[in-house]
């Protein structure tokens, strides 16, 4: 377009001039906005920019070559431009929203699942871990892909919590696998001598294990709540108020009331006859549930201690 306009001409200038300043506009932004890209941004519009800058009233041979120096730049902005436009709408959602759905759906699962296990409905509970499972293995996929790393440029969105992200999966990780140990502590062993001992009605007929579920999904409902917030933050200024103080999380890090329901259980498990067959024997299937609730209750704590971390790392705890 500009080697058709006269040397002289206003008209060249000008459109001679804004090419260049959209075009250097166009790399530096990707330079101060992309964290892989930036160099490559930084080179195109240093180098680049000098074959746009070509004085007038060149040869025949240069004026050809001036030219395929123009389309050859415009072709490659614009490739840059489609790519990123139907990167864009093939993929309506960045894999950011998509961890944060994936996030919303564990938590659903999770709540699910108590929900089960207080009332005592092995299949339904064994269901929704096994729903938090498949979540959770959407959420270790996503955590790379969320990468700032890997955005073309950061956009109005603050940076992802990568470390942030993938801590808090790897704690998750470890309830859930100590929750599918309930699943199969729970489930009703038919060739045992006590297939009808429900491990989960033994257990919700001790008195202390009111105290145990306030335990178990304290930390939870905290983590519930804030978790989601942290990763999805857009604004600086957010505030945390659910999150307990660091103090007052360590002394609830553990099972509060399990040495009461310890107690209980081995007087109400008295009635139980030993069984060979570890896996089908009462007491040890109750420890195991127990104990697995006493794990749970230490990682929710130590996934609200993570949230404490970062929000104070931010400033944003009251």
């Amino acid at each position: 377009v500009v080697a058709t306009m006269e040397c002289s001409s206003t008209k060249r200038c000008a459109t001679q001039a804004l090419i260049i300043l959209a075009f250097v506009s166009i790399f530096v932004f990707l330079y101060f906005n992309s964290d892989k890209w930036n160099y490559v941004g930084c080179l195109i519009a240093a180098f680049g920019v000098y074959q746009l800058t070509h004085g007038c009233g060149l040869s025949a041979d240069h004026a050809v070559v001036y030219a395929g120096k123009y389309k050859e730049l415009g072709a490659v902005i614009v490739a840059i431009l489609v790519q990123g436009i139907v990167a864009v709408i093939s993929a309506p959602q960045s894999p950011r929203d998509c961890f944060n759905d994936a996030l919303q759906a564990l938590n659903a699962s999770l709540k699910e699942a108590f929900d089960a296990l207080w009332a005592a409905d092995v299949p339904s509970f064994h269901a929704h871990t096994v729903d938090a499972q498949r979540h959770l293995a959407e959420l270790k996929v996503l955590v790379p892909g969320c990468s700032q790393e890997l955005q073309l440029t950061r956009g109005s969105k603050p940076a992802f919590k990568v470390q942030f992200a993938t801590d808090a999966v790897n704690l998750f990780e470890m309830a859930v696998a100590e929750l599918a140990m309930v699943a199969v502590a729970a489930q009703i062993a038919d060739d045992s001598d006590h297939a009808s001992a429900d491990i989960l009605e033994i257990l919700l007929r001790r008195e202390a294990m009111g105290t145990v579920n306030h335990s178990v999904t304290g930390s939870f409902a905290v983590v519930q709540d804030v978790l989601p917030q942290m990763l999805a933050a857009s604004e600086d200024d957010v505030t945390y108020d659910e999150l307990r103080r660091p103090e007052d999380v360590r002394a609830a890090a553990g099972l509060v009331g399990a040495d009461a329901l310890y107690a209980e259980l081995a007087q109400a498990s008295q009635k139980y006859t030993y069984d060979e067959e570890l896996t089908n024997d009462v007491k040890v299937r109750l420890t195991i549930v127990v104990k697995a609730l006493e794990n749970v209750s230490a990682i929710f704590g130590g996934l609200e201690e993570l949230c404490i971390k970062e929000a104070s790392h931010g400033g944003r705890r009251h």
